[in-house]
């Protein structure tokens, strides 16, 4: 029965739904899902494919969930100190923006948009909000998670002078 075990990552994140509820747990992917992949990549490229729902193992009592990616308002990634260092210090995040994500409901979130710009891509903020991607990442200042927000749960997206 284990010759058909795959080998997995754990990630820590927590989720919020729709109807702002939060689980904190963890999801898991393939080691070999993602090869070269680390960190910050790893959780935008589990989002933006795969399955639509994940299972999501909740912390305290280990019960799974099934989460459905279309309707979390948005999941949460500390990166550990390396995978800090393979973001935003090796270049990867092309376009950062000082921004505030205003939700359907009223609810906001202020932090620095991280954007991975292809080698074709324009680089206007409108170009993209409105690539194919269904999240955009915002770091929190202060606590440097980085928030994976579903585009279809976004009223609108401000920019801010704030410095980072």
């Amino acid at each position: 029965m284990n010759d058909y075990k795959v080998p997995t990552e754990k990630i820590n994140a927590t989720v919020l739904s729709d109807d702002d509820s939060i689980a904190a747990g963890a999801f898991f992917v393939g080691i070999n899902r993602f090869p070269g992949q680390k960190g910050h990549a790893k959780v935008s490229t589990f989002l933006e494919g795969g399955p639509t729902v994940f299972p999501f193992k909740l912390n305290g009592s280990g019960k799974i969930e099934f989460i459905n990616k279309n309707n979390m308002k948005y999941l949460i990634w500390t990166p550990d100190k390396d995978a800090e260092k393979f973001g935003a210090e090796s270049g990867i995040f092309i376009h950062t923006e000082n921004v505030r994500i205003v939700f359907y409901d009223g609810s906001t979130k202020d932090g620095i948009m991280l954007a991975e710009e292809g080698p074709n891509e324009k680089s206007r903020l409108s170009d993209f909000l409105n690539h194919a991607q269904k999240f955009l990442v915002v770091k929190e200042k202060t606590s440097g998670e980085h928030y994976f927000i579903n585009k279809s749960k976004i009223f609108k997206v401000i920019t801010t002078d704030e410095a980072s």
